[in-house]
């Protein structure tokens, strides 16, 4: 069993590596998202997403948050998304990042994705009882957006830039190490699972 679990831990430091994206997200162009379906207020959820970084960053950089939006094909591949991976059907709203909590009617990513796509339910954005805050509720058709309080509980997705690994794909410099590998040496959390599972 623990040689399963070495191998299955192996394959997802691999996939990571191979397509940018860190193990459980997905990856859409240059992006990666992941849903999670423990709702949360939105700046807790925003707070979760700035936890995770890519796979080639140090750790010393927050590179996720709560999803930008900047097309109408991501905004449909995140629909389907978490129509895909809820429990529920139809499946409950969900925090993307746009908010206007900087300065009122003014919305923004927290990202710094320039606000130029909108997909704007009738009659949102709206102040009605502060909502400062945007979700995107899934059973909705076109998967609009909605403003509504920041205190509300919902799933959420976050989202970061996918890792773009050699500069040139195909060309390698011999005398570099290789970018990714199967290998785990170095690997402190692999090195860690082979001292505590077979020392």
């Amino acid at each position: 069993m623990k040689v399963w679990s070495l191998i299955i831990a192996a394959g997802l430091l691999a996939l990571a590596n191979a397509h940018g994206c860190p193990p459980l997200w997905t990856k859409l162009g240059g992006t990666c998202f992941r849903y999670f379906g423990f709702p949360r207020p939105m700046r807790i959820a925003e707070r979760v997403c700035a936890q995770f970084t890519s796979c080639s960053d140090a750790g010393t950089t927050a590179v996720a948050h709560l999803a930008s939006i900047s097309s109408a094909a991501q905004n449909t591949f995140l629909y389907n998304l978490v129509e895909s991976v809820s429990l529920e059907l139809p499946p409950p709203p969900v925090w993307i990042g746009l908010n206007d909590l900087a300065s009122e009617g003014r919305f923004s990513w927290p990202d710094g994705t320039p606000f130029l796509y909108k997909n704007w339910a009738r009659g949102s954005p709206n102040n009605g009882g502060n909502s400062d805050c945007v979700a995107m509720p899934a059973e909705q058709p076109g998967a609009v957006w909605f403003s509504v309080p920041c205190g509300e509980e919902f799933s959420y997705i976050c989202s970061m830039p996918a890792d773009t690994g050699p500069e040139t794909p195909g060309q390698v410099d011999p005398s570099q190490p290789a970018p990714y590998s199967w290998g785990y040496a170095g690997s402190p959390y692999i090195e860690a699972y082979l001292d505590n599972n077979y020392a």
